[in-house]
């Protein structure tokens, strides 16, 4: 009963949570979730939302605002099952006495609340990675079950992998592990583990050459295999380095303090309290999931393009380090005012990064969608690319819109003066602008270039303003969010 309330508590502050997400995050959390056609990813992870969206449709809501706001609040609720899978993997490790102190970790971390309602495959690879980890054998742990229980962990490890194929280096180390430690089992886990990951592989297989070339029957001479192409191109290729370069610490002086926070001494007291009671049964559970961290930190660490949410799978063994580090606070009264201290920094960024921190371009979207409704219109978006949301806000077949583009250099192209579109257009404004074949209704941009281009523009006037951030370190990003609607006279001409 009491499991079931925390489940509750867990799910009903998630759904607030993503009702409580109005920000942009990352391209990703749109462009390979619900408005993704690449081959380089499985069609796995937009399924989900694909589902959803056709359940809304049967029940005549896609017009309605549900289309916006059911995919935030079903991954809302898949954050909330992760937020139970951290709570019982803190049990299983440090027993029942962590019970309250990793709810509270959970619940109080600025970078969980930022996460949650976003649909990233990172958040969806988190989920499934924690849960997965919750029936994964532990060291020195008896279980009659753990068969059974290897098979649900690998079946969970395998479709994280097949939504993020990076996610196989937590199952690399964990399995290397595994095997070591129990090698008298050493070929029934590793049968177990090629049988499961070999059904996976087909199925996923079988899925995406439906989607992707129309028919089931080319799995035999041209079949997807998303994950590789993912390993080619974004490791033997490099292409990912397109989208930025980071020193090998970056994870270390950056990424970990960034995410963490205040959070980040206690995290370090709790590591400290593990290696000093190394013999203690609970620290012998605890030490493969911290060389865990260790591992998947240092092999990130080694790629050059980093960014903080892939080390989101990883996140909920922070935060259980962390409560332990709390728990083991030998004053009560110390332990009190932590608490206090946590929640007056964690819960001030959750608010500012969730609420105002980019807003701007999501509250551009939904006037836009207004518009559209109202009359036909056309729009320019001139921004860097995949700045704003997409069909999965405006939902208008009928709309003309057009972004700036920024694919990569093809595979074994010079990155060398390579300029994507949206570079061209940085480059010189005035001069991209000019080659527009069709002047549309409305005209997207950020404020950074208004400028540069008033006079070219002198057919437009600014027609609504929406403020996105109050810094950015992206000079292109900086400023209000300008609509440009075509004036009057201008208007009725073209008509």
């Amino acid at each position: 009963m009491r499991s079931t309330k925390i489940f509750i508590i867990c799910v009903i502050f998630r759904l607030v949570n993503a009702i409580f997400t109005r920000t942009y995050d990352n391209p990703d959390e749109y462009w390979q979730s619900q408005e993704w056609h690449e081959r380089i990813r499985s069609y796995t992870h937009p399924l989900v939302f694909a589902t959803l969206y056709k359940c809304i449709q049967l029940l005549g809501l896609e017009e309605t605002d549900a289309l916006i706001v059911s995919p935030r609040l079903l991954q809302g609720f898949f954050s909330a099952v992760a937020d139970y899978g951290t709570y019982t993997l803190a049990i299983r490790i440090f027993g029942i006495t962590i019970e309250p102190y990793i709810l509270f970790m959970t619940l109080c971390s600025w970078y969980n609340f930022f996460m949650a309602g976003r649909t990233l495959s990172n958040c969806m690879e988190m989920v499934l990675t924690i849960l997965a980890l919750n029936y994964w054998p532990l060291q020195n742990c008896p279980d009659q079950n753990w068969r059974k229980h290897l098979r649900f962990s690998l079946g969970l490890a395998s479709l994280a992998c097949l939504m993020r194929p990076t996610n196989g280096i937590v199952w690399l180390f964990l399995g290397l592990h595994l095997l070591a430690n129990r090698p008298r089992y050493r070929w029934e886990i590793a049968f177990e583990a090629a049988t499961i990951v070999s059904i996976a592989v087909i199925i996923n297989t079988l899925l995406d050459t439906h989607i992707y070339t129309g028919s089931w029957y080319n799995v035999f001479h041209e079949p997807v295999i998303a994950p590789l192409t993912f390993f080619r191109l974004n490791v033997l290729a490099s292409v990912s380095l397109f989208y930025g370069v980071h020193p090998w610490h970056w994870y270390i002086s950056q990424g970990l303090p960034v995410m963490t926070t205040t959070l980040l001494p206690l995290v370090v007291y709790g590591v400290w309290r593990i290696q000093k009671s190394f013999n203690n049964n609970t620290s012998i559970r605890a030490l493969p999931f911290l060389k865990l961290v260790l591992w998947v930190v240092s092999v990130y660490s080694l790629l050059s393009h980093k960014e903080f949410r892939f080390l989101f799978p990883i996140f909920p063994l922070l935060l259980i380090f962390a409560a332990f580090g709390l728990e083991q606070v030998p004053s009560k009264k110390w332990r009190r005012w932590i608490v206090i201290g946590l929640v007056g920094t964690q819960l001030p960024l959750s608010i500012y990064l969730s609420l105002w921190h980019q807003r701007g371009v999501m509250d551009t979207m939904l006037w836009l969608r207004q518009e559209a409704r109202n009359s036909p219109i056309s729009i320019h978006v001139l921004m860097p690319c995949h700045s704003t949301p997409y069909q999965s806000i405006l939902h208008s077949k009928s709309t003309p819109i057009k972004f700036l583009t920024c694919e990569p250099p093809l595979v074994g192209q010079s990155t060398a003066g390579y300029m994507d579109e949206a570079d061209v257009f940085y480059a010189d404004p005035v001069a991209f602008v000019s080659t527009f074949d069709t002047w549309p209704t409305h005209i997207v941009m950020f404020e950074s270039v208004q400028a540069q281009l008033k006079n070219t523009l002198h057919q437009y006037e600014i027609c609504k303003r929406f403020f996105n951030s109050h810094w950015h370190d992206d000079w292109r990003r900086q400023g209000d969010i300008l609509v440009l609607c075509r004036n009057k006279e201008t208007r009725q001409i073209h008509e």
